[in-house]
């Protein structure tokens, strides 16, 4: 289990798009949500994942990240994440 720690930062500009040496899309979906967690679906590349993270709590919450198969993913954010 991991912990993941929330920090948000204001840019000033967009200088920071000339440091960026590659970059990937990521297609990601809820797969349910309640009052103490959330799981997401989400695919990086050719990989799939499946990520549960708990609720933040002050500053930091709780997180699970598991590989799946790309495929397993795609079923995922097609017929089960919820729609927003």
């Amino acid at each position: 289990m991991g912990i993941e720690i929330e920090r948000k930062f204001l840019l000033a500009d967009n200088s920071w798009k000339n440091y960026i040496a590659e970059s990937a899309d990521i297609i990601q979906g809820t797969v349910c949500k309640d009052t103490s967690a959330v799981t997401r679906a989400r695919i990086y590349g050719e990989k799939g994942y499946l990520t549960i993270k708990g609720y933040l709590t002050q500053d930091s919450r709780f997180e699970y990240e598991y590989e799946i198969p790309v495929h397993d993913a795609f079923y995922l954010l097609n017929s089960v994440c919820l729609k927003t």
